[in-house]
């Protein structure tokens, strides 16, 4: 797998975990192997994509608004998910 340590290394990325609810993010970067990026796609989450933290459950999955549609993530595939927080 491909990567640009410019984007891997980047001081303003974080875990879609640590995203406060309520808090827009834009996805940046995959932090997985291909399997989990495919299961992933087949859920319509990509990289580039505008997502929402609708709430967090303490240690365990997020709901997530995405396209207007509400997707529930395990916290192990949200942790892999490295995200720039949008500006209010």
């Amino acid at each position: 797998m491909k990567t640009d340590n410019n984007v891997q290394n980047n001081p303003a990325l974080l875990p879609a975990t640590k995203v406060p609810e309520r808090n827009t993010a834009v996805i940046r970067y995959v932090n997985a192997g291909d399997e989990l990026r495919a299961r992933l796609a087949a859920m319509g989450i990509y990289v580039g994509m505008r997502i929402e933290v609708c709430k967090k459950m303490w240690r365990g999955p997020l709901l997530l608004g995405i396209n207007g549609c509400r997707v529930m993530l395990g916290r192990g595939m949200a942790e892999k998910l490295m995200v720039e927080v949008c500006k209010a």
